[in-house]
């Protein structure tokens, strides 16, 4: 399961059930959610309505998908351990994990997936090219690229141990 189904599996338990509630409330593409809602209605872990007015959609989550949530857990420590490569996978297991209670969990994805990205920054610059204002075309392109992604990873990073200091902080979450 991927955390984009983890996180539309929790949104349809919480009452976000339709594409265009995915959409409007959790910046759910239709590309992305249909697709999800598809292959979580094929494992049995949601449901569909009839189709309401103009084709309306909606879902609800079953006792299978209720059970699967359960996994949750597993996910969180797998992402602990190998962080996803993309934020958008951290951002939508933490926030999963948030939820269901598991704030210490959520504040470990986010301080493992911060030094991830702090690690990948450093390799990167470690072999960055120098972006003289004389190199080749297709050489300056590349470096300032290069420099470019090492900022965002090391911004990530900073944000990343942010959001885990105000959770880890934050008693209301428990």
């Amino acid at each position: 399961m991927t955390s984009l189904d983890m996180l539309i599996l929790f949104l349809v338990h919480r009452g976000t059930n339709t594409p265009y509630l995915l959409r409007s409330r959790a910046r759910i593409s239709l590309g992305a959610s249909l697709p999800a809602l598809d292959r979580l209605s094929h494992w049995g872990l949601i449901k569909e309505s009839k189709p309401g007015p103009r084709g309306r959609r909606e879902f609800a989550l079953t006792l299978h998908g209720l059970s699967a949530m359960t996994f949750l857990d597993d996910e969180l420590q797998v992402a602990v351990a190998e962080p996803r490569p993309d934020l958008e996978s951290v951002m939508r297991l933490v926030a999963c994990a948030i939820v269901k209670g598991r704030k210490n969990a959520a504040v470990r994805l986010l301080k493992s997936a911060a030094d991830k990205y702090q690690k990948r920054s450093a390799t990167l610059n470690s072999t960055l090219p120098d972006a003289k204002t004389d190199a080749e075309l297709a050489e300056l392109y590349t470096a300032l690229i290069a420099r470019c992604e090492a900022s965002r990873l090391r911004a990530y990073a900073s944000t990343l141990r942010a959001l885990a200091s105000h959770y880890r902080k934050d008693r209301k979450v428990e």
